[in-house]
């Protein structure tokens, strides 16, 4: 009997409202997005290492293999490096990725 009225209650109105606002409290809460500041903050300090202080309006070109030494990637290419010379680009620093493959016109 008890169950019968679980199963009843789960129809009434009262029930439904509390439902239907703990489905809205769960989609409208923010997700959390990494910090691209610190996801790249390695990288920048190990490039900082290697040519000193990176200045805003300066150009810096590395060749892929020692990029890798400094900043190491699973994906052993200049793409796995785009995200990190997109947030250089923001602070108004080029870095130029070379590799074997680059083709210099």
């Amino acid at each position: 009997m008890e169950l019968f009225r679980n199963w009843l209650n789960m129809f009434t109105e009262e029930h439904c409202e509390e439902r239907f606002q703990n489905d809205e409290t769960k989609r409208n809460k923010p997700t959390e997005m990494p910090q691209s500041k610190d996801k790249y903050q390695t990288d920048i300090n190990a490039l900082t290492q290697h040519f000193g202080v990176l200045q805003s309006g300066q150009t810096y070109t590395i060749e892929l293999q020692d990029l890798l030494k400094i900043c190491p990637r699973e994906r052993r290419r200049t793409e796995a490096y785009q995200g990190l010379v997109g947030k250089l680009r923001i602070e108004n620093i080029e870095l130029i990725i070379n590799s074997r493959k680059t083709k210099i016109k």
